[in-house]
């Protein structure tokens, strides 16, 4: 009688892991459906809202470095005197406050207007324009950058000198490199040495 009641305990015992086993499997299947489901759910998410990011019309940027624009331009500079400098293929021209393009491009270079002249590059050489988009100064110079003061700081064959509006030569091209006027008086370079001229080429 006793090693029935054994038998049938065991039996019981047994019974019941094996019933918690496969409730424990079920319930786990279960959670992994769970899951997986959400898992799924977040990927639709994730989904939708990448194709919502890519569906919108996204603005362009300009930076100074020379990516495109909202206008279309490959690089738009700072409005000077009404007109800013654009780019475009490789071709530079200005444009209005209404961005509509004044002076088409058709220059190989080009820095921005300062005293009504804007220096332009063309068949490999530098010259002035006006705002009209005339030559002032024809294309002859090496380099050559803006007015300031009544006189540009300008190179040809090597040596930096100072011209005006008239082209005439006001300082020699003596120098290895010169900056421009500010406050009457200029910061220019012979051979190693720095110092500063005023307007009449006279060190300071």
């Amino acid at each position: 009688m006793l090693f029935i009641s054994i038998k049938a305990l065991v039996y019981k015992t047994i019974c019941c892991v094996l019933i918690l086993f496969f409730s424990g499997c079920k319930l786990n299947g279960t959670n992994k459906d769970k899951q997986s489901k959400e898992n799924q759910d977040m990927t639709n998410s994730e989904k939708e809202w990448k194709l919502d990011t890519v569906d919108q019309t996204l603005p362009t940027f300009t930076d100074t470095s020379n990516t495109l624009s909202n206008d279309g331009f490959d690089y738009v500079g700072p409005k000077k005197q009404g007109l800013s400098v654009v780019a475009k293929n490789g071709k530079y021209g200005f444009i209005n406050h209404a961005k509509k393009v004044v002076i088409d491009l058709k220059f190989e270079d080009a820095q921005a207007f300062n005293e009504g002249l804007a220096p332009v590059k063309i068949d490999g050489k530098w010259g002035y324009i006006n705002l009209r988009g005339n030559f002032e100064i024809a294309p002859y110079l090496d380099i050559a950058t803006p007015f300031s003061e009544g006189l540009a700081a300008v190179r040809k064959k090597y040596l930096w000198g100072y011209i005006d509006k008239n082209n005439q030569i006001i300082i020699p091209f003596e120098f290895d490199f010169a900056y421009p006027f500010d406050n009457k008086k200029a910061q220019v370079m012979k051979g190693t040495s720095w110092f500063y001229i005023n307007t009449n080429g006279k060190t300071i």
